[in-house]
């Protein structure tokens, strides 16, 4: 209606029976096309019917006015007509005339028809709920959950202007802030959330201006807090901004939309993983240390690791494989930071398989990524079960002496030309001859002071031969002093005189000689030392 006064024009819009359906104030127009409507001009009835009719423009002139009826279409079906009249002006030809209206009809019927196609604010909700499920099934095809949840905010912040931060659950039992959007203030949210300030799984709450201040947030705005409740989606959700009481449905909505979409995600990964694992561990062609590593590979690229190591050992401590670079994990499990996993699982006939991941610093494990690497661990298990089936009992005792040392110098190779430091250490029981099996049980309890994917076993009677993945040799002697104290206060090994060797190699060191043999000189120096 406001064109109706700068341009000199009226504008009506007629439905199919010809009825005006605009109700405009009057203005200072000379010519009124309801008026003209109502009088009955029969070429302007005529070039209506015949627009909506028809679906063409028409033109036409009543009186002293120049007339143009612009058919109106929704769903490819005519409803009504667009009606521009214009009172002619001296010295303009009816041809120019009729060319100006024809323009002006063409641009306004679209915006008119747009407008009559736009959906309705219930209508816009779905498409957009419907948008933002394809958005998440994208990004869970082929991304982690905090990826997801990434994906997400940033959808929020296009849409509705709201910032959104994620916090995930870490094995210690707080949340940590882990998803801030691109240009977000952070300093505006606290690092960590307590459990016991978080609403119940599932529910979404609209915390208080008082609570708003006490969890640590900024004041001034709307905050809504949900905790995920599916099973792999430990995460909690705070979105920031105004946030009208009427909107909370609709990001009710959304946020469950997220809990699904992450609950979904975990069976996308772990299948994933498995399909691209099973094609290396199940390839014929190659070695099984080739398969090995590069189902190893396939699993530090699906869960974005910076290091992972897998070992699986005999009852006696000989490595039947040992692959990259393990994490220094100092307990059997977990760590406390919550960016380290070790996975133990025993094998048949006493055979031990261990795997550790570790992740960059800034970024901590999500419950889905520990489920993704326990259910990559469990293929592992299954393949390492059938190297097992395949070495005998009586083979392996044959073997051991002589062929953990081989593979100990070869995994220090394969380690240092890898650019890992390692080094390697010689234990040495004096006159242990006279009592057999103490060596034996020794390589047992060694095992449980070191890491599980660290080497360990007999290089021959009285002497224990150990491989200590990316460790310089400045780090190896603060090993063998924690060694030497719990063969000390070993009853068995206390009453044998105990010497330590150590041996390294940092990646481009050239230096000749087995490392094994170095560490073998270095425990009789030991010995020396200890007479003097």
């Amino acid at each position: 209606m406001a064109l109706r006064r700068r341009l000199n024009i009226d504008l009506e819009i007629v439905g199919d029976e010809q009825a005006p359906l605009l109700t405009p104030a009057p203005l200072p127009i000379s010519t009124n096309i309801p008026d003209l409507l109502a009088s009955g001009a029969p070429a302007l009835r005529q070039a209506v019917a015949t627009a909506i009719e028809t679906g063409t423009r028409q033109a036409v002139s009543v009186e002293l006015a120049q007339v143009a009826c612009v058919p109106l279409t929704t769903g490819r079906v005519v409803v009504g007509a667009l009606i521009l009249a214009q009172q002619r002006s001296d010295g303009v030809s009816a041809e120019r005339a009729r060319g100006a209206l024809d323009l002006m009809g063409f641009w306004l019927s679209n915006a008119v028809e747009a407008h009559l196609e736009s959906p309705s604010s219930e209508e816009g909700d779905l498409d957009r709920l419907s948008a933002l499920c394809r958005l998440l099934g994208d990004s869970a095809t082929h991304r982690s959950d905090r990826e997801i949840v990434a994906t997400f905010g940033e959808a929020l912040a296009i849409w509705h202007d709201l910032e959104v931060f994620g916090y995930v659950e870490t094995t210690g039992g707080e949340f940590v802030r882990e998803v801030t959007l691109a240009g977000a203030d952070a300093s505006g949210s606290p690092p960590t959330v307590q459990r016991t300030s978080l609403p119940e799984g599932g529910q979404m709450g609209r915390i208080s201006r008082l609570d708003v201040e006490r969890l640590g947030f900024a004041n001034g705005q709307d905050l809504v807090m949900r905790r995920l409740s599916g099973s792999a989606a430990a995460w909690v959700i705070v979105v920031v901004g105004a946030v009208p009481v009427a909107d909370l449905p609709r990001l009710g909505r959304y946020l469950a939309l997220l809990d699904q979409s992450i609950g979904r995600n975990v069976e996308t990964s772990i299948s994933r993983a498995v399909a691209s694992m099973a094609r290396h561990l199940l390839d014929e062609a190659h070695s099984t240390l080739e398969q090995a590593r590069g189902a190893l590979d396939e699993v530090q690229d699906a869960l974005k690791l910076s290091s992972a190591g897998l070992t699986v050992s005999t009852p006696t401590g000989v490595a039947l494989l040992s692959i990259g670079s393990a994490p220094e994990i100092a307990d059997r499990g977990d760590s406390p930071d919550g960016r380290q996993v070790a996975i133990l699982r025993p094998l048949p006939q006493g055979f031990g398989m261990a795997m550790a991941a570790e992740w960059p610093a800034d970024r901590r494990v999500t419950r889905h990524e520990h489920q993704v690497a326990h259910a990559v661990a469990d293929l592992f298990e299954s393949w390492a079960c059938r190297l097992v089936r395949q070495a005998t009992d009586a083979r392996e005792r044959r073997a051991a002496p002589r062929s953990y040392g081989e593979d100990l110098e070869r995994f220090a190779g394969q380690a240092v030309e890898g650019g890992i430091p390692v080094t390697v250490v010689v234990v040495s029981f004096a006159n242990v001859s006279l009592q057999p099996g103490v060596t034996q049980a020794q390589v047992g309890r060694l095992r449980e002071q070191m890491r599980p994917t660290d080497l360990v076993g007999r290089l021959g009677e009285g002497e224990i031969g150990m491989l200590l993945h990316n460790t310089p040799g400045g780090h190896a002697r603060a090993v063998t002093a924690r060694l030497r104290q719990a063969l000390q206060r070993d009853d068995t090994t206390s009453r044998f005189k105990v010497s330590i060797g150590v041996a390294s190699r940092e990646p481009g060191q050239m230096t000749s000689g087995a490392l094994a043999q170095e560490a073998r000189e270095d425990a009789l120096r030991d010995i020396e030392e200890s007479y003097q």
